[in-house]
């Protein structure tokens, strides 16, 4: 619901609206890092037969901050500020996505199927 939101307020709205857009980087930082979650997931799935996440604290920041962009855009307050949330919000969600992309990377590599078969 969240990113749809973020989507939604991305778009070109009418005028007599006159909301402020979110920046169309912000949009793809977040769906790039939710997309590169499920397929990094789908791949350790695969090839560990289980899927270990561990939560971060700065996913939880970067979740926090793009809700507060939402709210802020959609409640029509100061629009100077919403730059500055934005790009908080897109440096913690990018931030956290190479961490969890970090995580998935140590998870691969423990994994038994991830050694060089011996040749025969």
């Amino acid at each position: 619901m969240l990113v749809s939101g973020v989507v939604l307020l991305s778009l070109h709205t009418p005028p007599e609206l006159k909301m402020v857009r979110i920046p169309l980087w912000v949009i793809v930082t977040i769906i790039s890092r939710d997309v590169m979650l499920l397929l990094g997931s789908v791949v350790i799935h695969v090839i560990c037969g289980k899927t270990k996440v561990q939560p971060r604290i700065l996913g939880k920041i970067a979740t926090v901050l793009q809700m507060i962009m939402v709210l802020w855009t959609l409640l029509k307050w100061d629009e100077k500020w919403v730059p500055y949330w934005a790009l908080g919000a897109a440096v913690c969600t990018g931030v956290s996505g190479l961490l969890y992309l970090w995580d998935g990377m140590r998870q691969l590599s423990a994994s038994p199927r991830s050694l060089p078969t011996p040749h025969q």
